[in-house]
């Protein structure tokens, strides 16, 4: 499996991980919204939490090392910066919509366990 696949699914996983962990702690969320400067509102919007992720992992691992076309235009320093901005997207959007697959497993399994066994109790 090609790294910025195995990257975009466990930035997904993680993603989740953390709107469930704020979803079970009121706490946190209280904490993160008393941020200055709406910093709070960055961990707490799921979209903006995946990218911020994301950025933190294409700064760390470069999943697109080898793989990223260079442009036919501009020189070396102006094309490096855009083809890190575009890998960014790229894998921002992977882990984007591996969040949304597996939220919405999350909640059709809650709903068919809720809602299909009838007097199910945790």
């Amino acid at each position: 499996m090609p790294t910025y696949l195995f990257l975009a699914f466990a930035l997904s996983g993680a993603t989740v991980l953390w709107r469930t962990w704020l979803n079970d702690h009121q706490s946190w969320k209280d904490a993160l919204n008393a941020l200055p400067f709406r910093i709070g509102r960055a961990f707490l919007c799921g979209s903006c939490f995946s990218y911020w992720v994301s950025l933190a992992a294409m700064i760390v691992f470069d999943p697109f090392a080898g793989i990223v076309v260079p442009l036919r235009f501009g020189s070396e320093a102006i094309s490096q910066p855009i083809q890190f901005f575009l890998g960014w997207m790229v894998l921002s959007w992977m882990t984007l919509m591996g969040r949304f697959g597996y939220v919405m497993i999350q909640e059709v399994v809650a709903n068919a366990v809720h809602n299909w066994r009838g007097d199910h109790t945790h």
